[in-house]
């Protein structure tokens, strides 16, 4: 009986006083931005509260690990950063089907795509994160037409200089009749525009002020979502098994919906507070396409997204959204 309490006392100390761990999270991306002064305090604050003080985060912001989009996913893999912010499209192959959300039409918001991919990923309808630990998942979106000059029809964009991000974007502004221009950070859009190399952009309304789209641009088609932008928030593997279990069970509280949920409501309130923000500006206009526009649009569309399908096994992932949206 002395054994056992002494055995049982023992493992309550090391409990208590497990040693403290600080996760070092990373992002490209500067402070002010939603996900990182919104989302990150509350994820913080959650982790240390499940872990009793036990496990806290220190954050990099701006690149400080490591600068570009396209290193995040490899600071996380090589264990530079325990855990990061991963802009998907810069690693372009690496997770089968996750730009499936890049095609127009099938989000609304933040949220509902978001949770969408959490689901396909845990069912495993998504590959190549099995590396990973799976933080949370974000469809930023959907993203809009932003212009320097006037947009009242769709025929107004032919010939357009128009930022974007990804191949499915690509497509989507040559099928308007726009040229597409890639390779432009987030961060670099204002000054291309400024300097007149682009005549637009497609940009999620939330971030609009975060990378000073609206002081550039004057023109935003709020009724044409042009697809979303897919953000990962991974954590190492070997990092996460090296926690203690209270330490894991803080990260697991954390993790997969709650921290998807969490950073799709805060994008959304970002969404609707920008868009709230340029109609209360009398210098921006926010243009509604007329529905002949929009069933136009609908019909330049449709060579995109059966392109898109007939490559590997789309089809079979497009079929998935189906099937998973409300």
């Amino acid at each position: 009986m002395k054994k056992l309490l002494l055995t049982a006392l023992v493992g309550l100390s090391l409990t208590a006083f497990a040693e403290p761990q600080t996760l070092k999270y990373a992002s490209f991306l500067p402070a002010t931005t939603s996900n990182n002064a919104v989302t990150l305090p509350k994820v913080k604050e959650k982790l240390e509260a499940e872990s009793g003080g036990a496990l806290t985060v220190e954050y990099y912001f701006g690149g400080t690990l490591g600068a570009g989009a396209k290193t995040q996913m490899r600071l996380v893999q090589n264990g530079v950063a325990d855990a990061a912010e991963i802009p998907v499209p810069y690693n372009p192959g690496r997770i089968q089907g996750i730009d499936v959300f890049e095609l127009p039409n099938l989000s609304k918001d933040n949220s509902d795509a978001s949770l969408i991919t959490l689901k396909m990923i845990e069912k495993g309808d998504m590959r190549g994160l099995e590396d990973f630990i799976v933080l949370g998942a974000l469809q930023a979106g959907p993203y809009l037409i932003h212009s320097k000059t006037p947009v009242a029809k769709l025929d107004d964009l032919k010939g357009k200089r128009i930022r974007v991000s990804g191949a499915v974007q690509s497509d989507v502004v040559k099928a308007f009749g726009g040229v597409p221009v890639a390779n432009i950070p987030a961060t670099q859009i204002a000054e291309n525009l400024s300097r007149n190399l682009l005549d637009g952009a497609l940009v999620d309304m939330g971030n609009v002020y975060n990378f000073s789209i609206q002081d550039e641009t004057l023109y935003h088609v709020t009724n044409l979502p042009l697809g979303s932008f897919a953000v990962l928030f991974l954590m190492n593997k070997d990092r996460y098994a090296a926690l203690d279990d209270a330490q894991k069970k803080a990260v697991d509280a954390v993790r997969g919906e709650w921290f998807t949920k969490t950073v799709g409501a805060d994008m959304d309130a970002q969404m609707h507070d920008v868009e709230n923000r340029l109609r209360a500006d009398n210098k921006h206009h926010l243009i509604e396409f007329s529905a002949e526009d929009l069933a136009l649009a609908d019909e330049k569309l449709k060579g995109v997204i059966e392109a898109w399908q007939k490559k590997g096994k789309n089809a079979a992932v497009y079929q998935k959204v189906l099937e998973y949206k409300p």
